[in-house]
């Protein structure tokens, strides 16, 4: 939006739910949590394998320019993991630990993910 103007951060927003829902399975949801901060919830991951692929799939549909009608954007994705029960047994748990490791992911640099790997000491 501070670049390229509201109608065009309406059209990346418009293009990356299409892009999300594509990959994602429709038991599956996804929500837009802040300006742009997107949740997943995503049902029946037997392992951390399955998360992986999840992520990796994000990844790769993010990595694609997103077309606004006037200029061409890339850009970049950070995601956080956290995994039932492993890491949380409520729903504000695993969002507060998933906000956590987004932001180890964020450290880690461009377009990657992390699980949620224990408080920071």
């Amino acid at each position: 939006n501070d670049t390229y103007g509201h109608k065009a951060g309406d059209a990346v927003l418009k293009e990356f739910a299409a892009r999300v829902k594509g990959i994602l399975r429709e038991e599956d949801s996804v929500a837009r949590v802040g300006g742009d901060e997107f949740v997943a919830i995503l049902t029946e991951i037997a392992n951390e394998s399955d998360a992986t692929k999840a992520a990796e799939r994000v990844l790769a549909v993010m990595s694609a320019p997103f077309d606004t009608g006037e200029s061409r954007v890339t850009l970049s994705a950070s995601i956080g993991l956290a995994l039932y029960p492993a890491n949380g047994d409520d729903a504000q748990t695993l969002l507060q630990r998933a906000d956590s490791a987004m932001y180890q992911a964020k450290r880690a640099g461009k377009n990657s993910y992390r699980f949620f790997a224990g408080d920071p000491k």
